[in-house]
């Protein structure tokens, strides 16, 4: 008995530990074996490469002298002739410039709804009901619902634009444009997420003493100056995460990448992600993409140390 008590809670974790083994820890694991190969598109035969499949990357970013440069890393807008993307620069370019916009429509105004509905009242705790609201829809129904809208013969948004009589915006193609597309997808996800950073930033709200709120309001500053010269500031760890979770999320996205324009026409919105499964699976080249997905988990390691140095060393100097 007291033998089968205690295995019971290795028992009951067992087939999550399987799950995530299976899909998460062997994955992981092989993927630096994979990237010292090169496999056919059978993915049957492996012939080792070294670190040949890294040394490729290496061009796309250091040009030999006299060679034209690449003008599509961190650029945004682009011309025609930048649009398409052929190469890891290239896609990781549309990561950052997703990334930056990211940042801006889902922490900036998750940031801006919670100091407008942070107050206490059952009227402001719906209000931010509804903005976390599309927080429990799939990626895949969130897609094909702005794909829909967005279609200019039958979508809301055009129609709406054809009643206040913007014919240009009426007609657009906001998906299959190279101009309009990746902002787009990064305006739709910060539907999707500013409610998840409204609710960190309204918890981190909630923490600040109501004391130095009314202490400053007896001294005669307006709501805008209480929030930015002592919420705001006092807000800073929360700011910080929620960065930290904005910048991993962008190097993650896919789902509405792939739902909304499938990376074409011309491949102008393929981000890493996209681009990793582009040529591990429609190309056969599994080696190449896991050497990328190693850079890029090693850009994702080095950022999130960097941030919890800092976040550990503000706290000695706090205390």
């Amino acid at each position: 008995m007291k033998l089968y008590k205690s295995y019971t809670p290795y028992l009951l974790i067992l087939p999550a530990l399987v799950i995530y083994s299976a899909m998460i820890l062997i994955p992981a694991m092989a993927t630096p074996y994979y990237s010292l190969h090169h496999t056919d598109k059978s993915y049957k035969k492996l012939d080792w490469v070294g670190f040949d499949n890294y040394k490729k990357l290496a061009p796309e970013f250091i040009k030999e002298e006299g060679a034209p440069s690449d003008p599509t890393f961190i650029r945004f807008p682009r011309t025609d002739e930048e649009i398409s993307v052929r190469s890891f620069a290239s896609a990781l370019n549309n990561n950052v410039v997703y990334l930056f916009l990211t940042l801006l429509f889902e922490v900036g105004f998750g940031l801006f709804l919670a100091a407008l509905v942070s107050r206490d009242g059952r009227l402001y705790g719906m209000f931010r009901v509804l903005f976390f609201a599309p927080m429990i829809l799939s990626l895949v129904v969130v897609g094909i619902l702005f794909k829909v809208m967005l279609r200019p013969e039958i979508g809301l948004v055009p129609q709406f634009f054809g009643l206040i009589g913007i014919e240009s915006l009426r007609t657009q193609q906001w998906l299959a444009d190279p101009n309009t597309a990746l902002l787009t997808i990064s305006i739709i996800s910060g539907w999707v997420y500013a409610g998840f950073y409204l609710v960190l930033f309204s918890a981190g709200l909630k923490r600040i003493p109501k004391e130095l709120v009314e202490a400053a309001m007896v001294d005669g500053a307006t709501p805008r100056q209480v929030f930015w010269r002592i919420q705001f500031p006092l807000l800073r760890d929360v700011t910080s995460v929620c960065i930290l979770l904005c910048i991993t999320g962008a190097f993650k996205a896919y789902d509405l990448f792939w739902v909304l324009s499938n990376s074409k026409p011309d491949n102008f919105t393929h981000i890493v992600p996209t681009y990793i499964v582009e040529k591990a699976f429609n190309h056969g080249d599994l080696g190449y993409a896991s050497a990328i997905a190693m850079i890029v988990t090693t850009i994702i390691f080095i950022v999130t140390a960097i941030h919890l140095w800092r976040t550990r060393k503000r706290e000695k100097l706090q205390f």
